[in-house]
This record gives C-alpha cells, sequence and structure tokens, in this order.
C-alpha cells in the first residue's frame, strides 16, 4: 500500500458571518483543511448515505417543517 502524501484532511465548517434569520434559513459552510492522525468527527449527515433499521424514523422523525 503506498504511502499518504500529507496528514490534512478536509473538514466542513459553519462560516463565520453564517446564521440562522428568519429570512435566511440554512447555515452556509466551508471547507478548511486539517492536520490530522486520527479521523476527524462531523456533524451532520446525507440521507441517502444512512442505513439503519427502520425503526430510527420512529425513534428521530424527520423535522415536520422541512
Amino acid at each position: 500500500m503506498g504511502q499518504p502524501v500529507t496528514r490534512s484532511v478536509l473538514a466542513s465548517v459553519v462560516r463565520g458571518e453564517s446564521g440562522f434569520t428568519p429570512h435566511s434559513p440554512v447555515l452556509m459552510f466551508e471547507g478548511v483543511t486539517v492536520e490530522a492522525d486520527e479521523q476527524v468527527p462531523g456533524f451532520h449527515v446525507a440521507g441517502g448515505c444512512l442505513f439503519a433499521p427502520g425503526l430510527l424514523v420512529d425513534e428521530l422523525p424527520y423535522d415536520p417543517r422541512l
């Protein structure tokens, strides 16, 4: 197996000027590089990439305002 050429990972972070307002209910993200020797925890997930038993939808239902 080849050796990695960098220890950098790309992490998504909330832009500093981004925030929830009545006229803009969406947070804006940007990618920043992070030097890491271990995994970097994330804070969001795409529904198309989430696999779990159907009970998950009962325990964590979709937001009805979406």
